[in-house]
């Protein structure tokens, strides 16, 4: 840990390659997901803004073609960003909104529909 840090905080490019590279771990793995989020929470320096830089096109644009895996994980990730108040986190909050289609009853839709609902329940305050 003490080393990841080091490493991120020789560059603003390090640290981007870090950020990207423990939010890729967070989405590709999710039994893993907290310890990545715990290493990201320890370095980051810009409070997420890079992280969200890269969660905001993945959720306006690519979202109908993740798989229903990271279209979960994604909804986690942007809840913990909620949860720690980080600038932006409202912005990947509606693309995960936008993903959602009007009458599609998919099961990658119907999954994200339910963890949206309970992200939402369980963080009502910061509505």
């Amino acid at each position: 840990r003490p080393e990841l840090a080091r490493y991120a905080s020789e560059s603003p490019q390090k640290m981007a390659h870090i950020t990207s590279g423990l939010l890729y771990g967070m989405l590709a793995k999710p039994e893993l997901a907290k310890y990545f989020m715990q290493h990201l929470s320890s370095i980051t320096k810009d409070n997420f803004q890079h992280a969200v830089s890269l969660l905001k096109p993945l959720t306006l644009q690519k979202a109908p073609k993740l798989l229903i895996g990271a279209a979960v994980q994604v909804v986690w990730v942007t809840e913990q960003l909620i949860k720690a108040q980080v600038p932006g986190a409202e912005a990947v909050l509606l693309g995960l909104f936008r993903m959602l289609l009007a009458g599609d009853i998919s099961k990658k839709a119907c999954q994200v529909s339910q963890k949206l609902f309970l992200m939402l329940s369980n963080n009502k305050a910061w509505l």
